[in-house]
Formats: structure tokens, C-alpha cells, sequence
């Protein structure tokens, strides 16, 4: 008959399997110091011109990561316009991005016409409420309702901003592409 091991002696045996992967844990590290970073810079307060200096600090190969790592974060925040904070959330994205690819004219090519995409969008999404609203006034006057009341127009306007969302979308998902190529070539 076997000897009965205690459930230490059986976690004990199962440790010296594992093998820990120290360059995987130093990757996952610097990735976070990334996001990090890019946390720290999207603050309205932070002075663009220190984050050279926060790269600087960092090993060559672990700068690579962090600078990986950056431009993914960076590339998330860019997105179509909900709210009053997207042109500073924008201008963040547009510097740090310039400092990340040196300047690089294509990159702030593309972050222009991000930039006059997301401004249409806006201008769009106004002029598509306003459009509606003037077809369908003299309908809700009509019936007696106010339109922002009526189920119907609502649904109409929410049907047709999920067509226009979708179509700012796609462009902007394929401006984040070239963005993407360039910055990871």
C-alpha cells in the first residue's frame, strides 16, 4: 500500500512543475507601464514634452514594449465624439502621437482627417436631428404631440443615428488602420 500524502506535500510536488517565465512577466509589466503612461498623459494637466523623458528612462527593450503598449491605448481613445471632452481627448491622442512616430507627416495627415471626420459627424448628427424634426413637425402638430414625446419619431431618429454611426464608424475604424500600419511598421 502507498504512502498518503498531505495536501502540502502534494501542492509541494506540483510547484516544482511550474517554470515560471520571467521575460513573459517583464512583457506584461511593461505593457501596463504603457497604459500607464498614456493615463497619466491624457490628464489635462500633464506636460506632453516629460513623456520623451518617461520613454528615456526605460531600457531600449523594455522601451519597445512600453512605446507598443502607448500606441495601443492611444489608439483605443481615438473615437467618434459623445461628449465636450473629444477635442482634448483628440489633441492628447494627435501629441502623443506625434512625439511616438517623430513627427512623422503621415501619421498627422491621418489624424487631420480623424480629426475633420469627427467634427462631420457631429455637424451630421445635428443636422440630422434638425432634418427630422422639420419633415415631421407639421405631422406631430397634427396629432398633438411633441415630437421629442413621440415614440415613433424617436424610434426613426434612434434608427437613423445608428445608420450614421455606423457609416463614421467604419471610416474612422479604417483611419485607425492606417494609423496602425504606420505606427507598428
Amino acid at each position: 500500500m502507498g504512502k498518503i500524502k498531505t495536501a502540502l506535500e502534494i501542492a509541494m510536488e506540483e510547484m516544482d512543475n511550474i517554470e515560471v517565465d520571467y521575460v513573459k512577466i517583464n512583457q506584461d509589466k511593461m505593457r501596463r507601464e504603457g497604459k500607464k503612461l498614456a493615463g497619466k498623459y491624457f490628464q489635462e494637466d500633464s506636460d506632453i514634452e516629460n513623456l520623451q523623458k518617461d520613454l528615456d528612462s526605460y531600457k531600449e527593450k523594455d522601451r519597445k514594449l512600453v512605446v507598443s503598449s502607448l500606441k495601443e491605448m492611444v489608439l483605443m481613445n481615438i473615437s467618434l465624439p459623445v461628449d465636450g471632452t473629444f477635442e482634448l481627448r483628440f489633441s492628447r491622442c494627435a501629441l502623443i502621437l506625434s512625439l511616438l512616430s517623430k513627427n512623422d507627416s503621415n501619421v498627422e495627415k491621418i489624424m487631420q482627417q480623424i480629426m475633420g471626420l469627427c467634427k462631420q459627424y457631429s455637424t451630421s448628427i445635428d443636422s440630422l436631428l434638425e432634418n427630422l424634426k422639420q419633415k415631421y413637425s407639421e405631422v406631430a402638430q397634427s396629432r398633438g404631440i411633441n415630437l421629442e414625446e413621440d415614440k415613433d419619431f424617436l424610434n426613426l431618429y434612434q434608427d437613423n443615428l445608428k445608420q450614421l454611426k455606423s457609416q463614421y464608424q467604419e471610416a474612422l475604424d479604417k483611419g485607425k488602420e492606417s494609423l496602425r500600419k504606420i505606427l507598428f511598421q
